[in-house]
């Protein structure tokens, strides 16, 4: 990065931080380093389902207890270039254990192969699904919160207006994890 490029106020602290060259290559390498989650207690009364749709895909985590007919849809984060739908296994067998609710995490594509819009509409595919399929999942599509971390609070965000655009079952609320809203620092070139 050119220095000159730096606010002025900021070029001094600048000089001092280290020099990371942060690639997905190298933050790949690095998750793989980290130690897998351990699964939470009670795991034994979560069944985990994976499906395949057109672009995206969806694991379920369904309590052997639903108490209810709510739902969480959860979206992982990673920045939309990194991450995966199993990242949060022991959160999302958690949320459904502790609230008695199905939780759907989504696995969408990944950046730079599948640029944005494609991770917001593999959400919005899964919702599709999710509410097409409501009966059979013992859900109310009224009663489906929409969540996530990071980028995936993000995209849980612009799901909830594209859902809103389009019409039909309304997220029931959004639950936001320090979502990446600010599109001032999403893909411009003179950030690189």
């Amino acid at each position: 990065m050119d220095i000159e490029r730096i606010n002025p106020e900021l070029r001094r602290l600048y000089r001092w931080l280290p020099h990371l060259r942060m690639d997905r290559r190298w933050l790949l390498r690095l998750m793989r380093r980290l130690p897998a989650p351990r699964a939470s207690q009670g795991t034994a009364s979560v069944t985990v389902e994976d499906h395949s749709l057109a672009h995206a895909g969806v694991r379920i985590y369904r309590p052997t207890r639903q108490a209810h007919g709510a739902a969480l849809l959860w979206i992982h984060g990673g920045g939309m270039i990194i991450g995966s739908v199993s990242q949060n296994d022991r959160e999302c067998i958690r949320y459904a254990n502790e609230l008695g609710i199905l939780v759907a995490s989504v696995a969408y594509r990944l950046a730079p192969e599948h640029p944005f819009p494609a991770p917001l509409d593999d959400c919005f595919e899964v919702w599709e699904w999710l509410t097409s399929r409501a009966g059979e999942l013992a859900i109310e599509p009224e009663r489906i919160v929409v969540s996530g971390q990071s980028a995936g609070g993000g995209l849980a965000a612009s799901l909830a207006q594209k859902v809103c655009d389009a019409g039909g079952p309304q997220p029931a609320g959004q639950a936001l994890f320090c979502p990446m809203l600010d599109d001032r620092t999403a893909a411009r070139r003179e950030l690189d």
